[in-house]
């Protein structure tokens, strides 16, 4: 990803995932390409970790928030 690109959202990483778990389901003569695609698909799912984390981060805070307030 550049600079300059926009960063995916979660929805968006989670189909990019299930589209290279989709063909790595298929049959590939080519080993290369399933490799390609498993280091893809492992790079997607640290990305959707970091977001996945920040977003309990979020929540947990806002829960703090409302507690808080009480």
């Amino acid at each position: 990803m550049t600079d300059k690109a926009k960063p995916s959202s979660i929805s968006q990483d989670f189909k990019l995932l299930e589209e290279i778990v989709a063909k790595l389901s298929q049959e590939q003569d080519n080993l290369e390409d399933s490799i390609g695609l498993f280091k893809q698909g492992v790079e997607i799912v640290k990305r959707l970790k970091k977001k996945l984390t920040k977003a309990k981060v979020e929540i947990k805070q806002i829960e703090n928030e409302l507690i808080d307030q009480e």
